[in-house]
């Protein structure tokens, strides 16, 4: 049957049109220290006790509203990995501005001799930490770059909505990696992208291959492969970018990523 959805109550607006708000990956840096919100509500009512963004810190989000009120506090952004709400005006009074995140791909060694426990937020602060952790001499791809209020330079780890740092206190966390057998190029930079059900219909195909997780957000579909060694695919689908992991027995810990990948490229590799 048919339902329906009202745009307000009294002052409050249910919904917004579509161009008043903002989606995609957001970055601000805090003027102030702000405690993160339950909900777009700048009361103190709706602050997570403990958890706050101090000033410097740079923050994410995904999603950019104005405020449900006709006021001067918003817009309110949503912070990556649950983290609750921020706001950039409170009352009038800016807490928080805008700042570039820049797009490449970027590859790096963990030379850190403890490794680098990958982030929610771009901050390197304890309760902010990922349980994941990267081992001295890992291999990172990264597609998203943040530069820091004190030079720090943080990056996305691709196929996460994790961060990691490049230096803590003066001493280098990551190294540049630009390790030839480590990424390969391919001259098919015009074709389309793949569909995630054309993906997993190559996958079902081929023997001894798992799905083992979805991250639609960064667009990627990762499998497990049983052998000799047991491998981790990792497939961009919207770049046809495909990443290799495996620990070799002599060689350990080896990565590989070859972009815009054929067809028949992804069927050889899976």
């Amino acid at each position: 049957g048919s339902c329906w959805v009202f745009d307000k109550r009294g002052e409050i607006h249910m919904l917004k049109p579509e161009n008043s708000v903002r989606c995609g990956l957001i970055a601000y840096q805090m003027c102030s220290a702000v405690n993160m919100r339950r909900r777009t509500n700048v009361g103190d009512e709706s602050r997570i006790p403990g958890c706050s963004a101090e000033e410097g810190h740079i923050v994410v989000g995904d999603y950019l509203s104005p405020s449900p009120y006709n006021n001067n506090n918003g817009p309110f952004l949503r912070l990556t990995n649950g983290m609750g709400w921020l706001f950039e005006y409170k009352r009038g009074e800016q807490m928080m501005r805008e700042v570039f995140i820049e797009t490449g791909f970027w590859h790096f060694r963990v030379v850190n001799e403890a490794g680098i426990q990958l982030r929610k937020q771009p901050i390197d602060k304890f309760k902010f930490r990922f349980s994941t952790v990267y081992p001295p001499g890992e291999i990172l791809m990264c597609d998203r770059k943040i530069v820091g209020a004190d030079g720090v330079n943080f990056y996305r780890v691709e196929g996460t909505t994790g961060w990691v740092f490049d230096k803590r206190n003066g001493s280098s966390m990551l190294t540049p990696c630009t390790a030839p057998n480590t990424f390969t190029h391919s001259p098919n930079a015009s074709l389309p992208s793949w569909s995630i059900d054309f993906v997993r219909g190559m996958a079902c195909a081929i023997e001894g291959i798992h799905e083992i997780g979805l991250n639609e957000q960064s667009r990627v579909i990762s499998f497990s492969k049983e052998g000799a060694t047991k491998t981790r695919i990792n497939i961009y689908y919207t770049t046809r970018t495909i990443g290799t992991a495996l620990d070799h027995p002599t060689q350990g810990k080896t990565q590989l990523f070859r972009r815009n990948c054929t067809n028949t490229e992804l069927a050889e590799i899976m």
